[in-house]
């Protein structure tokens, strides 16, 4: 498995005050809105395997499509009440229309 030591630190946003972790070098220290507000630290990664990872994306696929399937049939369950209300009113609006 490959390593990876990177010095990390945490950067205040200003506006916002949020922190964020992020490489020393990164954009952080040379953008005006966040400022380093710890200091850095060398820390090790190790990189998961590639099959790990891959079932983990599949895993954050089906967790996206289940949502989806349930907000899609909350969607189709309230349009087909609308239309159960419409055909239910079709009889009275028929009625008041052929009044003469």
């Amino acid at each position: 498995m490959k390593e990876e030591e990177l010095k990390i630190c945490v950067f205040l946003n200003v506006k916002h005050g949020y922190e964020v972790i992020a490489e020393v070098d990164s954009w952080y220290c040379r953008d005006s809105g966040y400022v380093r507000v710890s200091e850095p630290v060398l820390i090790k990664f190790v990189q998961r395997g590639e099959e790990e990872v891959v079932l983990e994306k599949v895993k954050s696929l089906d967790r996206e499509i289940e949502g989806i399937m349930g907000e899609a049939l909350k969607e189709i369950e309230g349009l087909k009440e609308r239309k159960a209300e419409l055909l239910a009113l079709g009889g009275a609006v028929v009625k008041i229309f052929d009044r003469k």
